[in-house]
């Protein structure tokens, strides 16, 4: 059983990279460097836990755990900004949002996954 759900953290992961390269490079006009800036920060703590799922296959359950918290935070980040601003400063929401990933949400995600595989 665990076999069919090894693939699930790869694609949660890749499914955040391509999120954040279509609204930071397609959907903001691409080409600009600050737009692959914003792009590469964003996209960083899914590489990082890609990283990690590569050097440690075994920890599967810990990356789909990080993946799905970072994934939750930027479609909620997203939601808030672009479907249904509510804030005239929604847009800082976009500039911080990715700070957060990296330094609470995958950190987050990754022990919260490793309590879970514990049992």
């Amino acid at each position: 059983m665990t076999k069919l759900f090894r693939p699930l953290p790869f694609a949660v992961l890749t499914f955040g990279i391509l999120l954040h390269a279509h609204g930071d490079l397609i959907l903001a006009g691409g080409g600009s460097p600050l737009a692959a800036a914003v792009f590469l920060f964003s996209a960083l703590p899914y590489v990082i836990a890609l990283i990690a799922l590569r050097r440690h296959p075994e920890s599967w359950i810990a990356a789909l755990a990080a993946g799905a918290v970072l994934l939750m935070m930027d479609l909620a980040v997203f939601r808030s900004v672009l479907i249904s601003p509510a804030l005239s400063a929604g847009l800082l929401a976009l500039l911080v949002e990715p700070l957060v990933n990296l330094l609470l949400a995958l950190p987050f995600g990754w022990y919260l996954g490793r309590v879970m595989a514990r049992g």
